[in-house]
């Protein structure tokens, strides 16, 4: 044990010298005792631990999935051993063994690394040996799904209208379908969120899948004019004594719309019994991405404000490859 520990801490040494980061003080290549004492699984429950006063249910269900993989490949190896050859080898593992796709993987090889990060401000250890495997992991692009058609948003419309088990949820997809909104946003909208004459909404909280309620991604909130028709449907729902609180789209028993389960039971059933190919709902925003800016004629940016980005994330993950759009190349065997 003592001999692998040496070697890794010879390997850190001979890095640090090559990048001229080396430590004259010697002081960032000494263990750290409470470290000496802690597996790599008893480090990242103390991380957990740690963290979960701060994060959503969402966050701690994938820091557990993780100690699970942790539990089944260190078993009980100390936190200090972890070097080069340790953390590729989980890569691999991950990848080969467990069969995960590399954006699963990646995120579990950020949290692994913040765990570390952690425990160096903790003083729990002086180094990261995390970082060289998280910094030179790539994901393959992948190809995005395909946006929803208009005739296929209009059928997905009529069909939960007409659907005897899950019409109850039209107005709901009615909605998010025509802004482009997150599924998570218009569940989180209550009616302290419409103006009194229901033409603008503010949007500026989401609900996870987990059913926590959020502040918007990256804080940014938003007031988005709606088209007459979405204002129609909603003065339409609106009680005559509104309660400020109330969901504008509650469940079937008055509480929070659960997307995980609208997704895999009304959403998906829908699609089948109309014989559309199944996309997660999540896929109507590149849906309103697209029409707005190739069939409308719409600024780029000003779409990308009312999807609550900035352009650059609007061109990356909604429209087309991900590098904007490219007219056809001239036909050169053309009379």
């Amino acid at each position: 044990m003592n001999q692998k520990v040496a070697q890794t801490k010879a390997q850190i040494i001979e890095q640090d010298l090559a990048t001229n980061h080396f430590d004259p003080t010697l002081s960032k290549y000494r263990v750290q005792q409470l470290t000496t004492r802690l597996s790599v699984v008893a480090l990242f429950e103390r991380y957990i631990e740690a963290r979960t006063p701060h994060v959503y249910k969402s966050t701690l269900i994938k820091y557990r999935g993780l100690l699970t993989h942790l539990k089944k490949y260190f078993r009980a190896k100390p936190a200090h051993a972890i070097g080069q050859t340790e953390t590729v080898g989980f890569r691999e593992w991950l990848l080969n063994t467990e069969e995960l796709e590399p954006v699963t993987v990646r995120d579990k090889l950020y949290l692994i690394s913040a765990c570390w990060d952690w425990a160096i401000l903790e003083k729990m250890c002086s180094e990261n040996p995390w970082l060289p495997v998280v910094n030179s992991f790539k994901v393959p692009p992948k190809q995005k799904a395909k946006a929803f058609s208009r005739e296929e948003i209009k059928a997905i419309v009529q069909g939960f209208r007409t659907d005897p088990e899950y019409s109850f949820y039209g107005d709901f997809v009615e909605f998010f379908l025509s802004i482009g909104c997150r599924t998570g946003e218009a569940v989180a909208l209550q009616w302290k969120h419409v103006s009194d004459d229901c033409g603008t909404i503010w949007f500026g909280e989401s609900v996870t899948v987990d059913g926590d309620r959020k502040a918007e991604k990256r804080y940014r909130a938003r007031s988005l004019p709606l088209p007459d028709r979405v204002k129609a449907l909603l003065l339409a729902r609106r009680p005559a004594k509104v309660n400020p609180e109330s969901p504008v789209f509650p469940s079937r028993r008055g509480k929070t719309i659960g997307t995980r389960n609208f997704a895999k039971r009304a959403w998906k059933s829908v699609l089948e019994r109309l014989d559309i190919d199944y996309r997660r709902p999540y896929t109507t925003r590149r849906t309103s991405a697209t029409i707005s800016v190739y069939e409308y004629g719409e600024n780029p940016a000003v779409v990308a404000r009312r999807l609550g980005h900035d352009p650059r994330t609007l061109f990356r993950n909604y429209l087309d490859d991900g590098e904007g759009y490219i007219t056809p190349p001239p036909d050169l065997l053309a009379d």
